[in-house]
């Protein structure tokens, strides 16, 4: 496994687990496990998800020491602003059965955020989380943490995959040393993007999985990634993706795939109308 180093020199595994719509039980544990059992040492989750307990279960039955798993999860809306992260921290905590995290992020940004930022430093000052940063966050929405924060973010996790790849943002990242890390690295499986013609002429050229290239390609753009699955056997294959590199002329040709167009999320967060639904989606946590 290759890992990054984020700004407050924690190191990040260059690839990790997803858990995103992973919601039963039984699946999301084995997932966890099968993950771990692959050499994977990076889970990540969220409060939304509703899988924190499940996470903790597969991570419980792995063996594996604590320390050595990078377990990140996500603050929802509904516990934003100063006054309520703490507990919205809390109750994951509580979920994932740790005492702390390795990584913490607001997971979108329609929120206060100079508050819920001010609250998210003092956890981590505590030493409660080991690093914290944002998810899905513009441009405009970082300077807002930028222009008041004591503690950079660390990470933008961001909608990344060859027909969306946000090269401007990943550049406005980059120059305050913000990391990026990529969701959605297999476009959900869509056929967009999973059985785009370059991408399969890439898999037949390197006798790899499509979803390989994909994920080899976002590492090699200095990205780390957190691909989800529930099949046994993708999870495995997920992680066979270290004894081979693609050419640069082939990274240039992914490269030029890019539409600038989000694909995967429901969630467009330059359309009032969805976001005004988003917040103020009910979830029981």
């Amino acid at each position: 496994m290759e890992y990054f180093k984020l700004n407050n020199g924690v190191q990040i595994p260059a690839q990790g687990f997803g858990t995103y719509l992973n919601t039963d039980d039984d699946v999301c544990r084995l997932s966890v496990l099968t993950a771990l059992g692959a050499g994977i040492r990076r889970i990540d989750t969220a409060a939304v998800y509703e899988n924190e307990e499940a996470v903790a279960a597969g991570i419980r039955q792995s063996g594996i020491p604590r320390e050595d798993i990078f377990l990140s999860t996500k603050l929802w809306l509904s516990y934003c602003g100063y006054d309520k992260v703490r507990r919205g921290f809390e109750n994951s905590l509580r979920r994932l059965q740790t005492d702390y995290v390795d990584l913490f992020m607001i997971h979108w940004p329609f929120v206060e955020l100079e508050g819920t930022w001010k609250a998210m430093e003092e956890l981590y000052r505590e030493g409660k989380i080991r690093a914290i940063g944002v998810c899905n966050c513009r441009k405009g929405d970082l300077e807002r943490i930028l222009k008041t924060c004591d503690i950079v973010p660390v990470l933008n996790q961001l909608e990344t995959h060859p027909l969306n790849q946000q090269k401007e943002l990943r550049a406005f990242n980059s120059r305050f040393g913000i990391f990026t890390e990529s969701w959605a690295t297999l476009g959900r499986a869509l056929p967009e993007v999973i059985g785009n013609e370059t991408i399969l002429s890439l898999a037949e050229k390197y006798k790899k999985t499509p979803a390989q290239i994909l994920l080899r390609w976002c590492f090699q753009e200095g990205m780390s990634c957190v691909p989800k699955s529930t099949s046994i056997v993708r999870i495995v294959e997920n992680t066979r993706i270290w004894d081979f590199s693609l050419e640069e002329v082939d990274m240039e040709r992914i490269r030029n795939l890019d539409r600038g167009k989000r694909l995967v999320s429901k969630i467009d967060p330059d359309d009032p109308v969805i976001v005004d639904k988003v917040i103020h989606e009910e979830h029981d946590i």
